[in-house]
């Protein structure tokens, strides 16, 4: 148990606000990377030519990288293009085709197109090699993505195109393990009507290679790349089949990743009452939300005080969810929703603090804690947050889920021991399953349901490509070949950073704050239903503890 200072001046607690937000962990000092946006070391572009080739390839051959060079074009091309106008925005050029149309290999086998990007600098110079010499070619990739409801498609069963890179670099077909997309091809393997592919224009801070020396598949960059890379451009291309009408609808797979949920009704978020599903002999959901930090890799949670009045304000947070009368109701006393607060990066390329672990135990009717009969066989939980909406105005929010938060699977070969133990180690990044794990949330100022999903999964977590499940939402693989044993959504909110709460002075009112905070803070006193400095002084409690690392808890 945690100690309490007799007295602290408010520097003092300011002063540790400070030395939470660099990790009560690591002391030293991070080097500062490189900014590679403002050292970009080529001119922005203002024109781009994107030409498009009928092409066939030699009779018999599959659409891969052994069949490039027999590849054979014709004279049939095509032309878009896009440039700078006098707003810095982007458009088609005066005169510009505003669709490329092509063939199905449906009806044309052997059909191909060839893709030429030609990029020009303010002065109207050719620059494509201020993309490709002094090293840039090992931080800049073209993807032609696909974008439904405007989420990425990472899904490629559900990509009606096929594309190959064809780069040269000095004479020699680099595509393949130097990706550029200068020069390239694409196949419409099956009749698709339109679709609208967006060409991007990735230059990464550092590279393009992921840590193992993969590359992203020319649908997508990997997640990892993305949150360290910046678009030099992004620009629509609009393909349309050969016979189809300009007003034919984008092509439509068979199934569709989530995307932000069309805003409906606005859940209630007040009652213990959540409905949900449950095929299960599950009876109990115990949560329980650990504020911690971490060290490198692990997270550890110091316990806080216990003195807290109002209890959604405490370093910990524990919710019991059961089935009753065919709906899933909470049944803890004190804590009928979680409460978080937002994330703040304090080093550039770290995750944001605070971070939140969770443990997730699934009880029986006796009370039994039966966890292990889903850890140890074939089964996965999801956290998907759903009804996302303003805290301080109610208003719905289009937002994707990874912008908003990321969940980190922590678990164990042993499911109820820490790999801090080192009696066991961790298989969450390749065998995840959910009894632990932690959040970090990127947006304050959010309230939103979390879709807390078990699903069973008798043929594998990983897809055909050997890719898993991201946290908040199943893959296709699992929607298909698995089922959902149960749902439930839990209340949620999300509210200040942990800077900004240090401006909770007891002595002091909302009329304090930023014009930003003022409305979000009362909205979470009418929330809790206490005054301004109820609140403040529950949280000037978390800044005036001892912290001991040697106790709490680690995954």
């Amino acid at each position: 148990m945690i100690k309490q200072f007799q007295s602290i001046g408010r520097l003092a607690r300011y002063a540790l606000i400070a030395l939470l937000g660099l990790s009560a962990c690591d002391k030293s000092e991070p080097v500062k990377p490189k900014n590679e946006i403002e050292n970009k070391l080529h001119e922005n572009p203002s024109k781009v030519i994107y030409t498009l080739t009928e092409a066939e390839l030699a009779e018999g051959s599959t659409f891969d990288y052994n069949a490039i060079a027999g590849i054979t074009a014709t004279t049939k091309t095509q032309q878009i293009v896009w440039e700078q106008k006098g707003d810095a925005s982007w458009g088609y050029a005066e005169g510009s085709a505003k669709s490329f149309v092509v063939k199905a290999q449906a009806t044309s086998p052997n059909t191909v197109y060839k893709l030429d990007i030609a990029y020009f600098s303010p002065s109207g110079q050719a620059m494509n090699t201020q993309f490709i010499h002094n090293g840039q070619d090992k931080i800049h990739q073209h993807f032609f993505s696909l974008y439904l409801d405007k989420r990425l498609v990472r899904e490629p069963a559900l990509i009606p195109y096929s594309y190959l890179y064809a780069d040269r670099l000095e004479g020699k077909l680099v595509g393949k393990e130097n990706p550029l997309g200068f020069e390239g091809y694409f196949a419409f393997p099956k009749a698709f009507g339109q679709v609208a592919i967006k060409a991007e224009l990735l230059h990464a801070y550092k590279s393009k290679y992921l840590e193992d020396g993969s590359l992203s598949p020319y649908y997508a960059p990997e997640r990892k790349l993305r949150t360290i890379s910046d678009m030099d451009i992004s620009v629509e291309l609009l393909f349309r089949e050969e016979g189809s009408s300009a007003g034919d609808v984008p092509a439509t797979p068979e199934a569709q990743p989530a995307g932000p949920e069309t805003p409906g009704a606005a859940p209630d978020m007040n009652t213990t009452k959540l409905g949900g599903s449950n095929t299960t002999r599950i009876r109990k959901i115990k949560l329980e939300l650990l504020e911690g930090h971490m060290h490198g890799p692990e997270f550890h949670y110091v316990p806080g005080s216990q003195d807290f009045r109002y209890k959604n304000l405490a370093v910990e947070q524990e919710m019991t969810i059961e089935w009753r009368e065919g709906q899933w109701q909470i049944t803890s006393g004190d804590i009928k929703r979680l409460l978080m607060m937002q994330a703040k990066v304090y080093d550039a390329g770290q995750l944001g603090m605070p971070v939140y672990g969770l443990f997730t135990s699934l009880y029986d009717a006796s009370g039994q804690d039966i966890t292990g009969e889903f850890a140890g066989a074939q089964h996965q939980i999801f956290y998907q947050p759903r009804h996302i909406r303003s805290f301080s105005t109610g208003e719905a929010v289009q937002e994707r889920a990874e912008d908003f938060l990321s969940y980190t699977y922590w678990d164990t070969q042993l499911w109820n021991e820490s790999a801090h133990s080192k009696r066991t180690h961790r298989i969450g990044d390749r065998d995840p399953f959910g009894h632990k794990g932690y959040f970090v949330f990127n947006k304050g100022d959010r309230q939103f349901m979390l879709d807390l999903q078990l699903w069973a999964t008798p043929q594998g977590k990983a897809g055909s490509d050997g890719k898993l499940s991201p946290a908040h939402t199943p893959s296709t693989h699992i929607t298909q070949t698995g089922s959902k044993l149960l749902s439930v959504q839990i209340p949620c909110y999300t509210w200040l950073d942990r800077d900004a709460t240090g401006n909770l002075d007891p002595d002091g009112s909302v009329e304090d704050l930023s014009a930003k905070h003022q409305p979000i803070v009362r909205a979470l006193l009418k929330l809790l239903g206490i005054d301004f400095v109820s609140l403040a002084t529950d949280m000037d409690l978390r800044l005036s503890g001892e912290i001991d690392e040697s106790t709490g808890r680690w995954f």
